[in-house]
């Protein structure tokens, strides 16, 4: 393992570290450094001429965003059926309607209240499973098992591009073509 993978699988336990910290706390800044985490990623696999290194990064990756997107669809979700609730829990008028959109309040009724609360509940289980997706990764990736047999690998592995990386018998480094491009072996 060279360096540029060993650094990959630093950037991957920082991911889920990330991930983490991003889901408990909801800190807002977390989306720009996962972003930038795998910008990074794909930078250094592309160095490395390696796609499958860059697999536990993407694997923070889905786990993160799934969980964002979920909740997104969630709040959608809600915020239709609480404007529903508006509009036709009473007879408004076109001025109530247009108050309703922009100021965001809304009498909701109890029903949807616990609509609201299953919803942020079932976030909050989503959440927990992918911290502990996450703790399952980093225990696979500090263990130095494959990754892409890991559970987060395979749900990661059809984010990747995944093609098959030839190393040198004699240096270790990724070779693109017949050739190695550091010691020049021939390949096997």
């Amino acid at each position: 393992m060279d360096r540029t993978q060993k650094s990959l699988k630093l950037l991957a336990v920082f991911a889920y570290a990330m991930l983490a910290l991003g889901l408990i706390l909801g800190t807002s800044y977390a989306t720009l450094i996962m972003v930038a985490l795998l910008i990074v990623a794909v930078v250094l696999s592309k160095q490395a001429q390696d796609d499958s290194a860059l697999l536990p990064v993407i694997g923070a990756q889905v786990l993160y965003f799934g969980v964002k997107l979920l909740d997104v669809v969630f709040s959608v979700l809600a915020s239709i059926v609480t404007r529903c609730d508006d509009w036709f829990g009473s007879e408004p008028t076109a001025e109530d309607l247009m108050n309703s959109w922009v100021s965001g309040n809304s009498g909701s009724s109890d029903g949807i209240e616990t609509m609201n609360e299953v919803f942020d509940f079932i976030i909050l289980l989503v959440s927990i499973a992918a911290i502990v997706f996450a703790v399952i990764a980093v225990i696979n990736l500090l263990s130095g098992k494959d990754f892409g047999k890991s559970l987060v690998g395979k749900i990661a592995a059809p984010f990747v591009c995944n093609k098959e990386v030839y190393y040198c018998a004699n240096c270790g480094n990724a070779v693109k073509g017949d050739f190695c491009g550091k010691c020049g072996t021939k390949k096997e």
